[in-house]
């Protein structure tokens, strides 16, 4: 079935550009770059990438957002 969607792409976009707007921010972390199961538990699908490491549409905002 279809693996479920928590990364909204256009939240991902808006939270990157959001922490770039601050010049005295010097780094910060995306929460989880790939997901840590298949499967529909609470926090296993907040990845920007699959488990099999193929990108959600999250991964091209985020990739936008740093632009």
């Amino acid at each position: 079935g279809p693996r479920p969607t928590i990364a909204d792409p256009t939240k991902v976009r808006q939270g990157v550009e959001y922490h770039q707007s601050f010049p005295y921010v010097e780094g910060w972390a995306y929460y989880q770059l790939r997901d840590t199961s298949s499967g529909t538990g609470h926090e296993e699908n907040f990845g920007l990438l699959h488990t099999d490491f193929t990108p959600r549409p999250s991964f091209a905002a985020f990739k936008e957002g740093l632009k």
